[in-house]
């Protein structure tokens, strides 16, 4: 109660600022289909590239990721990319917090790998660097594909 005596709620009310006639145009329009997915060369153009960013750590860090490693990345990825919490914060919060966040859950969901796929779980964990520059790389990639799909709805305002 003493809260509550204390907290000036007419300061949270709502007040009208003002009324303005927002009309929508009658007539015809075309509107382009979204384009959902890549298609056939994006997906090769990601493959590429996440084999580009295995071959760097390899001759960077002397590591020995295999086509098969690229595979456990690629579950990471998806993983990370189906996270709700992960993608809330980079909706929310600083490129800096949410880059805390994406590290916090890529080192969970690497853990949870010590059972399905220990060799690649060791090859990670075991060099503080090679794990920084894997997740520096993932972190760009998940960025990147976040910033994608915020400006796709944004082409579509008109609608």
């Amino acid at each position: 109660m003493e809260i509550l005596n204390q907290v000036d709620m007419e300061q949270y009310k709502p007040k009208m600022l003002g009324e303005q006639v927002m009309g929508l145009e009658r007539g015809t329009a075309e509107i382009e289909p979204r384009k959902y997915g890549g298609g056939a060369s994006g997906a090769e153009e990601e493959k590429e590239a996440l084999s580009k960013i295995i071959e760097e750590l390899n001759q960077m860090f002397g590591t020995d990721f295999t086509k098969e490693d690229e595979v456990v990345i690629r579950q990471l990825e998806t993983q990370l990319s189906a996270d709700g919490v992960l993608a809330q914060q980079m909706r929310s919060g600083s490129r800096d917090a949410a880059r805390l966040s994406f590290e916090q859950v890529a080192h969970d969901m690497l853990f949870e790998l010590i059972d399905s796929n220990f060799r690649f779980y060791k090859k990670v964990q075991d060099d503080e660097n090679v794990s920084r520059a894997l997740f520096d790389r993932l972190f760009e990639r998940y960025f990147r594909d976040v910033e994608r799909q915020r400006a796709a709805p944004a082409t579509d305002a008109g609608v």
